[in-house]
């Protein structure tokens, strides 16, 4: 015999019933459970009720429409209905008892006898699908009569029937839905009966049907299995599958009865989740992550805390304490529910042994108060419930903390116990717990009963451990009364007198603050007793822990007032002596001298201590005499340099202020302090009044600069050298070079168009010119703008063949003057030779006229044997002509020379082939000649293109000679468009390379590293002119040009100079990350990209 609550949690039916009226929530109000749970269960009473009468009202009406419908072809639909009425009846009437009962206990004792009327209306149901068999074999629902036969029977244990029935329904209707669920509740039953094995082959069989429910009930019963055999893995795994299967809904059971209104709903996702905690502790003893796991699979938040707060409880029972706690503190935080989260841990806590539950984090037990404060604060509690709580937690706080110190007790042998005799380790833990838990009670129970007792206690734990400033702390706070009336009052304050007069390593805060409390417990002792007031030894202890704290003027009046009140004790010497110190210590003659005078006067009766304050008192007005220098400045020894100077400035002493001004200077040197260095040797040079040696002055601090890379400060400094009169000419003329040197290294054109301007521009050597010749040239035959600040410079300088071949480049970039100016001077000079790479471009213009008339006449004329014969001479004569060129030194030039040469033989090739086509009797001749001619060009093509891979040069006629099509005769030439702007230079502020100048500074000349790293600092900022110029001294200045080579290179070549970029960056060495994207940007470039 089986009840229908069985046979309900054997087919995993969901029964829902959630009660209509929720009881009301409040911010700040709670409802009580009993209360609540009165109203869902009247509620429950009552909506059974209702479904009751229903099912027996619609019974009815199916008893009449069957008897009066006996020839109807859907009879047996009528039947089916009524049998199924019939079991949905029973269902209710088992709730009903039940809820009779007061109970929802699922034991089988006596079920016969108290469920009678269950039975009988099972039996009635299991006669009318029988009958239905019998009498309508070709009934449409018959698989599910014959299931829901086979599911009647096995839930009242008529096991025999059941078995046979649920094989034929199996037998008939294999795979169905109907079979398959049979199948499942054969599994259930032999599951129920312990016969395992069976089970599993039914249920395995179950567990892969498409059917979503009943393949999911599956997998659960065989997790359970394998939770029976110790089948850890395997179990968790099926639990897992039922959890995460995302086809499974809790609607999907065909089982469900929809009762409302009261919840006891059994959910097959969250019985699977919480049969699954036993087999994961099992598989994960050891690096376990539990949250991470189960937020990963559970369904819904509710189902996961639910999961966490069932495995903490799994923790507690495998007594891993710590975990336990460390799960619940995720469930509290995720849970918007404290008064849930109290709970919990007042169970849990109670559930671990007190011995145990010490060795918790105190972490945890403060948040769980942190959590109980604010639900006693935000909500309204019954006063009842509110003490309960209240005393629950304070007693668990306090019991943590004294049993802690009961350890520490025991093991010191104070009092009798049977822990044992501990480790040191274990006495500092037990010491730690034990203060930190006290503390914790002093914080949330500050004001109990207990307050008092307990900051005793936390007072003697410090003084065990030996931190009598915490100790005396706590006993000074116990007398005043912050925890509540102290008990024996005085013994407290005795004790923080002995506390925080003990000698300890304190740092220089903590022996203030332990100086204050001395102050405050020595005027509350001697507040206790009138007598204590005139002691000289606590008056002394007073006043000396007021001057031990940091209050010197307040105790140094006081030691006077000491000495007066007190002169013949022991104790006014002491005071003295410490006046004198103060003042000694400080180098203050001053107050030696006026406070010496004040001891005097006190009329101390120690004649010795007298002469010795006299002797002091005189040898501090001879020091105050001999260190007037000294005493004026304000000295800081970690800005030697600066204060050096700030005392050379207020000293009227030429001699003393040089020697201030040497060690400045020096120190800041040695400081890293350049701000001080320059002021200094400004202040130097001002101060000098040998012409020679302020220039020498100058010369250093513009050099210092330069080396710096502040090149614009370099560019003030040297001015103020070469620009000064009275300094000697040699000294200008080298400033004078530095400026240009700086300015041509920047490439900042407008300074440089300055410098020229200077009289002085007439000592620049040749080789400076040709420098700036070369430079100027470089920068017209890139595709820069050609600004009237470098035509200015041109001026400046002169012209030369070098600037005259770049203004001949770029003639297109020219003013209409400037390049009719520019054609003029070269045909002039190539009137007279046409050597030299100029001339060599002025006779290519002159050839582009012949190749234009050449190309033209051949395209046009016909290909008879006389014109090819006067077209060979001309074409003879033009390649001639271009084949002088091939050599020149200038791979733009030998580059349109091989376009040339290529796109004459081309044209001379299709000029002969079409002759073959007109002349039979030359035919063969003409072919092989045009074959030759076109081979000829295909091989000046070519040529073109090693001359670019070979020079790495970057022309305007690169991407033409690339494409291999040759079009016009002017093609390739000249940079036609102003491709880049170079902008003016501007100054950078040395603050935002600070890092990289101290680095410099601090060095020796010789080494090269830090300015190799601010150049490319410089680089990194996108600061090119800079780079460069940093580049370029550092190469110049150590010889080290490889490692500078890649600077120089990429900042040519983002400045446009991209002849010069490859240049140096063939011959780069240093920062691959760099070189490379140059080289690759660079390569770009000469592929006309």
């Amino acid at each position: 015999m089986r009840l229908i609550t069985l046979f309900i949690f054997s087919i995993l039916i969901t029964i829902t019933i959630s009660a209509t009226a929720q009881g009301k929530s409040s911010a700040k109000s709670t409802k009580s459970a009993a209360d609540a749970q009165q109203e869902s269960d009247a509620e429950f009473k009552k909506n059974l009720s209702e479904m009751y009468r229903r099912i027996i009202r619609s019974i009815q009406a199916l008893r009449e429409q069957i008897a009066s419908n006996q020839n109807v072809p859907f009879l047996p639909n009528l039947y089916y209905q009524l049998a199924d009425l019939l079991s949905q009846k029973a269902n209710v009437e088992y709730y009903i008892q039940k809820e009779n009962e007061g109970s929802y206990d699922t034991t089988t004792a006596n079920a016969g006898k108290q469920y009678s009327q269950v039975i009988v209306s099972k039996k009635e149901a299991i006669d009318i699908y029988k009958k239905i068999l019998d009498e309508f074999p070709s009934f449409a629902q018959k698989a599910d009569t014959m299931y829901g036969l086979a599911l009647t029977q096995y839930s009242i244990d008529e096991s025999a029937e059941f078995i046979n029935n649920t094989k034929k329904l199996v037998a008939a209707y294999p795979g169905s839905e109907q079979a398959i669920r049979g199948q499942l509740l054969m599994g259930q039953y032999y599951f129920d009966q312990r016969m395992y094995r069976e089970a599993s082959t039914y249920l395995t069989t179950v567990s892969s049907a498409p059917f979503i429910y009943e393949r999911n009930v599956a997998r659960y019963r065989l997790g359970l299995l394998a939770l029976i055999n110790s089948q850890f893995k395997e179990s968790l795994m099926r639990f897992e599958q039922v959890v995460t299967d995302v086809d499974l809904k809790e609607s999907d059971s065909p089982f469900e009865v929809s009762l409302k209104q009261k919840s006891v709903k059994s959910s097959l996702k969250r019985e699977a989740l919480i049969d699954s905690i036993r087999a994961y502790t099992e598989v994960y003893q050891q690096d376990a992550t539990p949250i991470e796991y189960y937020s990963r699979i559970a369904p819904t938040e509710a189902m996961f805390q639910e999961v966490i707060e069932k495995l903490a409880y799994r923790y507690i029972y495998l007594k891993r304490y710590k975990f336990a706690i460390k799960i619940l503190r995720t469930l509290s935080e995720r849970t918007i529910l404290p008064e849930k989260v109290i709970n919990v841990y007042q169970e849990v806590l109670l559930m671990i042994p007190l011995e145990d539950r010490i060795d918790l984090p105190v972490e945890e037990i403060r948040y769980l108060l942190e959590v109980y404060n604010r639900w006693r604060s935000f909500y309204e509690i019954s006063a009842e419930f509110q003490k309960q709580s209240y005393n629950f937690f304070e007693k668990q706080v306090r019991d943590l903390g004294t049993r802690a110190h009961l350890y520490i007790k025991q093991n010191a042998g104070s009092i009798a116990g049977s822990k044992g005799k501990l480790t040191a380790e274990k006495v500092d833990y037990y010491t730690e717990k034990s203060i930190d838990y006290y503390k914790l009670y002093l914080s949330f129970f500050g004001k109990s009963e207990n307050a008092v007792k307990i900051a005793t206690n936390l007072a003697d734990v410090y003084f065990q451990k030996k931190q009598y400033m915490q100790s005396g702390d706590y006993y000074l706070r116990t007398y005043l009364g912050e925890f509540g009336k102290p008990i024996e009052a005085r013994k407290l304050i005795e004790n923080a007198l002995l506390c925080l007069q003990k000698d300890a390593d304190y740092s220089f805060y903590e022996l203030l603050r332990v100086k204050g409390l001395l102050i405050h417990a020595l005027e509350s002792y001697m507040a206790i007793d009138g007598r204590f007031k005139n002691d000289p030894k606590l008056n002394f202890i007073l006043v000396k822990s007021v001057y031990e704290q940091g209050l010197y003027e307040e105790a140094l009046a006081s030691f006077i007032e000491f000495m007066k009140r007190f002169p013949k004790t022991n104790y006014a010497v002491d005071a003295g002596e410490l006046i004198l110190d103060y003042f000694n210590t400080k180098s203050d003659y001053d107050g030696l001298v006026t406070w010496a005078s004040k001891i005097l006067d006190a009329k101390i009766a120690n004649s010795k201590f007298n002469k010795k304050v006299a002797a002091i008192q005189k040898q501090a007005r001879l020091k105050k005499l001999q260190s007037h220098v000294e005493s004026s400045t304000e000295f800081d020894s970690f800005a030697q340099g600066k204060s050096y100077l700030q005392t050379a400035m207020n000293i009227e002493d030429s001699a003393l202020m040089n020697i201030a001004l040497q060690k400045a200077l020096s120190n800041s040197k040695k400081e890293k302090d350049m701000d001080t260095f320059f002021a200094t040797a400004k202040v130097l040079a001002e101060k000098e009044s040998d012409p020679n040696k302020r220039a020498d002055i100058l010369m250093s601090v513009a050099q210092e600069n330069l080396r710096l890379t502040r090149f614009f400060a370099a560019y003030e400094a040297y001015k103020e050298i070469y620009d000064t009169s009275k300094i000697p000419l040699k000294t200008r003329t080298n400033a004078y070079l530095q400026v240009v040197s700086i300015a041509l290294n920047l490439r900042d054109w407008p300074h440089l168009n300055e410098f020229l301007g200077h009289s002085l521009k007439s000592k620049i050597s040749r080789n400076m010119l040709v420098a700036i010749s070369e430079q100027v040239s470089d920068y017209l035959d890139s595709p820069h703008e050609v600004e009237d600040t470098i035509l200015e410079v041109i001026e400046k300088i002169g012209m030369t063949d070098a600037i005259l071949l770049g203004m001949y480049k770029a003639q297109d970039r020219l003013g209409k003057s400037e390049a009719n100016n520019t054609i003029e001077k070269t045909a002039k000079i190539c009137s007279k030779r046409i050597s030299g790479v100029l001339c060599g471009w002025n006779h290519l213009k002159n050839l582009d006229e012949f190749n234009r008339k050449f190309i033209s006449a051949i395209s046009t004329s016909s290909a008879t044997l006389p014109n090819i014969e006067k077209s060979a001479g001309a074409f003879t004569k033009l390649i001639e002509g271009h084949s002088k060129l091939e050599q020149a030194n200038d791979p733009h030039l030998s580059i349109m020379v091989a376009m040339r040469l290529s796109g004459l033989f081309a044209a001379f090739g299709n000029f002969l082939k079409k002759g073959s086509l007109l002349n039979q009797e030359a035919r063969q001749i003409l072919i092989q000649k045009a074959q030759e001619s076109i081979n000829t060009a295909n091989g000046y093509k070519q040529k073109c293109a090693k001359i670019i891979n070979a020079t790495g040069a970057v022309t305007p006629a690169n991407k033409l000679c690339l494409s291999g099509n040759f079009t016009t005769t002017d093609d390739g030439k000249f940079w036609n468009e102003s491709a880049l702007q170079e902008g003016e230079v501007e100054e950078i502020n040395p603050s935002k390379f600070s890092t990289q100048e101290k680095d410099i500074f601090a060095t020796n000349k010789e080494n090269i590293a830090p300015v190799r790293e601010m150049a490319r600092a410089y680089y990194d900022k996108k600061h090119y002119n800079y780079a460069l110029a940093t580049a370029l001294f550092g190469s110049a200045n150590s010889g080290a040009g490889g490692d500078f080579s890649t600077i120089i290179g990429c900042s040519a070549l983002h400045l446009g100079y991209y002849n010069e970029a490859s240049f140096h960056l063939k011959r780069a060495t240093g920062y691959p990350d760099i070189k490379n994207s140059c080289m690759a940007a660079l390569k770009k470039i000469q592929l006309g990209e």
